[in-house]
């Protein structure tokens, strides 16, 4: 049996089809979505909460990438009013909404968003839901904070 010329374009085509069919699932020319899209997944009235926390904080993604993932991760699966209740996490957000529009220092900086993962990762629900890459990405956000 010898190999014709439409076996060759069937697997030429097959091998094609294959490729363009990886590369539209990876999307490669799309960045990684960050916390802007959180701010598009809520109601309306969720809405104005989530602009009000979260907007400012889209400053601090370039400087501490992690925490942004960090972010982006537990609060894609549980709303924001869930954290807001406590007092630490509330104080660290709204430090960090401030410090956008006002000078602070980076260690202020540091200790709001400490606050935030903390409760993050104390919470049971967000531990058990989110387990295997929220430690990887506390991990990566305390490398960031320590240089």
């Amino acid at each position: 049996m010898s190999i014709t010329y439409v076996h060759l374009l069937l697997a030429f085509t097959g091998a094609l089809l294959f490729v363009l069919i990886q590369v539209l699932l990876r999307r490669p020319w799309q960045s990684k979505p960050g916390l802007e899209t959180l701010l598009d997944r809520h109601n309306p009235i969720e809405r104005e909460l989530y602009h009000e926390y979260l907007v400012p904080l889209l400053v601090y993604e370039e400087d501490y990438p992690s925490f942004g993932r960090i972010l982006r991760l537990v609060l894609e699966r549980f709303p924001l009013g869930r954290f807001l209740q406590e007092e630490a996490f509330e104080k660290g957000l709204t430090d960090l909404r401030d410090a956008v529009f006002e000078p602070s220092n980076r260690e202020d900086l540091v200790w709001a968003m400490c606050q935030i993962v903390h409760t993050f990762v104390r919470d049971p629900d967000v531990e058990y839901r989110c387990r295997p890459r929220l430690q990887v990405l506390v991990d990566q956000f305390l490398k960031e904070v320590e240089s």
